[in-house]
């Protein structure tokens, strides 16, 4: 069983962007309005839901359920993808780019 506070959720796909926000959000939200406690929990990209959201470090975030959202507000470092949901490679490069919440990888 993989422990969740030693995994980061990263993205892998990107398009460039000149966004500089912390945390990479859309009008859908943080990761495009997708569940992040999913990833780790299903294990593939669950789209989030109105009746589930919080606001967190400056973006609103959407859950697929109440125990999800549960889950993130006692620790939403567990879940909060790495680079602030920017893409991992173009962080690497030095700037920053949207992402496809379809492409990711948990590692560690």
């Amino acid at each position: 069983m993989r422990t969740i506070s030693s995994s980061v959720l990263i993205f892998v796909l990107c398009a460039c962007s000149g966004q500089k926000d912390r945390i990479y959000s859309t009008e859908s939200g943080a990761i495009a309005g997708y569940d992040p406690v999913a990833y780790f929990l299903n294990e593939m990209p669950v789209k989030g839901v109105n009746a589930f959201t919080c606001m967190w470090n400056g973006a609103m975030w959407y859950f697929s359920s109440e125990e999800n959202k549960n889950l993130f507000e006692e620790s939403p470092d567990s879940y909060v993808p790495q680079y602030g949901g920017y893409c991992a490679y173009a962080v690497s490069q030095g700037y920053t780019a949207k992402v496809d919440p379809n492409s990711w990888k948990i590692v560690d």
